[in-house]
């Protein structure tokens, strides 16, 4: 993989040297618990409109690269503990900075990051903005008919609440959804938040799911001391309406990675793993896949003695995808490996 960071940063500095501010490396491979199926996760900052053109989406040998831009707002929206993702900013390393002042900036939003999250005040507040956004999104869900649907707003409501207990603890997770129960049982969290968390991937109906959640809920404001129902307005409306099928092969190659990530914990017989990591899948199918391509919903098929029905749905949805996207003429960026790879950037770059 080094190969391929070393491109990332040579194509930045030698085709954008005055558009892009700085590229920076972050997850697994920098906080060194990177598995054999693990992507490098790098974003840049933009200095002019130019610069987004060094956004990049792929695959290589199976796993799905996406290169992606954070303009310097949103890099101050995560030292102000505004934006998810704050590894992006803590828990990163520059690879390429068109300047020292840029990556000084880049160091002092890391540094107010830090300050902030010590500022108990603050971290409170947040983490009563996090209680306020899963309420939001759990409200109007007891309604829905459909147990997959219950189950991802049930797990998105739970990550949501795992957060705000990892601020109101002046912190933030550092390693992803892979390792969130390991970071949760090292922090101060409401009283039987554990075994809820855990007990919500392995609820066998949707009753279950619903007390479930709600106790979850009840008890992460009373460790806030916060009863205000209504502090967060309601989430707005998502989901793409229209089939673009070269918008479509651009979003595969962005998270074709979640889809082996479902796979991995699948096949290591780990229901808690699978979980999450098919709710945060499907809540991006969600939002970029249009209805009209008729995927399969995952979540329905969540059976935690029984993963393989999991596998299985997951399989039927990313063929479905596929389909879609190739049969309407599109083309999925893809390599069997590095070197194919590098030799078509090489022909790209001579041509």
């Amino acid at each position: 993989m080094l190969r391929l960071v070393e491109w990332i940063r040579a194509t930045a500095a030698r085709d954008f040297p005055d558009d892009v501010a700085l590229v920076v490396l972050y997850g697994s491979h920098v906080t060194r618990t990177a598995g054999p199926h693990s992507d490098i996760d790098c974003f840049f900052v933009p200095r002019t409109e130019r610069g987004l053109a060094f956004a990049r989406t792929f695959i290589i040998d199976g796993i799905g690269y996406d290169i992606f831009p954070l303009r310097w707002e949103r890099v101050e929206g995560l030292a102000d503990l505004r934006e998810p993702l704050m590894p992006l900013l803590g828990d990163s390393v520059v690879l390429h900075a068109a300047s020292p002042a840029e990556e000084a900036r880049f160091l002092g939003l890391r540094a107010r990051l830090q300050a902030n999250l010590a500022d108990e005040e603050l971290t409170h507040h947040r983490a009563v903005e996090r209680l306020g956004r899963a309420r939001a999104r759990w409200d109007g869900t007891a309604a829905l008919d459909d147990v997959g649907r219950l189950r991802t707003q049930a797990g998105l409501v739970a990550l949501e609440l795992a957060q705000a207990v990892a601020f109101a603890n002046g912190t933030y997770f550092h390693h992803g959804p892979k390792r969130l129960i390991d970071d949760l049982a090292g922090l101060s969290t409401p009283s039987g938040f554990l075994p809820l968390f855990l007990g919500l991937a392995a609820a066998p109906d949707a009753g279950a799911v619903l007390d479930r959640t709600g106790a979850l809920l009840a008890a992460t404001a009373r460790f806030l001391e916060d009863d205000d129902a209504g502090s967060a307005p309601p989430l707005p409306a998502r989901g793409a309406a229209v089939v673009d099928v070269h918008t479509l092969a651009h979003v595969y190659e962005e998270i074709s990675s979640s889809f082996t990530k479902v796979r991995v914990a699948c096949d290591a017989g780990d229901p808690v793993a699978a979980f999450l990591a098919a709710v945060l899948l499907q809540d991006c199918l969600d939002d970029e896949v249009p209805v009209a391509v008729g995927l399969p919903g995952l979540l329905e098929a969540h059976d935690p003695a029984d993963l393989s029905r999991l596998r299985s749905r997951l399989d039927a949805a990313e063929a479905t995808l596929v389909r879609a996207i190739e049969s309407g003429g599109a083309v999925i960026e893809r390599y069997p490996d590095l070197g194919a790879f590098l030799a078509a950037q090489r022909h790209d770059a001579v041509s």
